[in-house]
């Protein structure tokens, strides 16, 4: 029989790299949204002429919505950046889970 103290369950190092990394994707995105913004979309304010009166968002509501819903997506703070941080716990999980398991099966054997 394997002496199962000597075999390891092994949980990929990817998990916990991969926290780091969503994170840092989450803050690049977030810097070119909001260079994306300045650069291309806050110019175009001036020119703006909207829709009919009454019948649409005027540019500050529009902007609020864009900041909203890439905020609530694609940022550290955001869907995104939750994302990577449930990553970070899983790993910690994994791996505190495989540590646990090598010692019950140490102390019974």
């Amino acid at each position: 029989m394997p002496d199962p103290t000597g075999v390891r369950i092994t949980v990929p190092t990817d998990l916990a790299d991969a926290q780091p990394q969503i994170l840092s994707f989450a803050s690049n995105i977030e810097t070119q949204l909001d260079n994306l913004w300045q650069t291309q979309l806050a110019p175009l304010r001036d020119s703006w002429i909207g829709s009919p009166a009454g019948a649409a968002m005027s540019w500050n509501d529009l902007q609020t919505r864009w900041n909203l819903a890439a905020r609530d997506l694609m940022t550290t703070t955001g869907t995104l950046g939750s994302l990577g941080r449930t990553v970070g716990v899983n790993w910690n999980n994994y791996a505190e889970a495989e540590a646990t398991n090598a010692r019950a099966w140490k102390h019974g054997a």
